[in-house]
């Protein structure tokens, strides 16, 4: 995939990543939990123990899983830009992986929900990146982050754009002004796009004046 996706109606999509801190000798992990309008619902950082970056990103994908079926997350679709990983974890063979993450994951898989994994482009990924990079806290302690920054929320609203556009609606994502968050009456959509006409909203095309905070996202 050359840009981030939407997830399909009733799923959720996870992305998740994972980096090493060589000065203060620690790797970083951190995951998002998004819905089918691409909000933010649930994501966490973590830091943890030095290890290869094929483990460390394993992690990173066991801690989501773990806080998606505690947050009730039934049909889950699991990005990474690591293609060995997802391949590992897409084998028949994860069951004896000699990596333990590989093994657990595998053996989240047959719990009462659905799970697809699958890889896209390194670049895409800069919600997580930007969690990752502040990333703070004792070492195994998962900081569970409900509320995107105003850096993420930037990304978030760039993949969203970037993805219906795919798609074919025109969205000026590059315009800079005031966010307009509103929920389309006909599709459900809940907007946070930046918009032209602050008395209009482009996604939805409704004419009011838009609001200064955004609506819960929909799961």
């Amino acid at each position: 995939m050359l840009t981030w996706q939407l997830p399909a109606s009733g799923w959720v999509k996870v992305n998740v990543d994972g980096s090493v801190s060589h000065c203060h000798l620690r790797a970083l992990v951190g995951g998002v939990i998004r819905g089918p309008s691409g909000g933010l619902l649930v994501g966490f950082t973590m830091a943890t123990y030095m290890a290869g970056i094929y483990q460390i990103e394993a992690r990173a994908v066991l801690e989501v899983l773990q806080l998606a079926w505690e947050k009730g997350f039934r049909r889950v679709e699991v990005e990474s830009d690591n293609a060995m990983l997802i391949k590992s974890l897409q084998s028949s063979l994860a069951i004896v992986n000699n990596v333990k993450e590989i093994r657990m994951i595998h053996k989240y898989c047959f719990k009462n929900w659905r799970i697809n994994f699958r890889h896209f482009q390194r670049g895409n990924n800069k919600v997580v990146d930007c969690l990752t990079k502040v990333a703070e806290g004792d070492l195994d302690q998962l900081m569970v982050l409900e509320e995107p920054s105003i850096f993420v929320r930037e990304f978030l609203d760039e993949d969203i754009s970037l993805s219906l556009l795919v798609k074919g609606v025109k969205i000026n994502y590059l315009q800079r002004s005031k966010p307009c968050f509103r929920r389309c009456s006909s599709s459900g959509f809940v907007s946070s796009r930046r918009v032209v006409d602050q008395s209009r909203c482009q996604v939805c095309k409704t004419n009011s004046k838009p609001h200064s905070e955004p609506e819960k996202f929909a799961n």
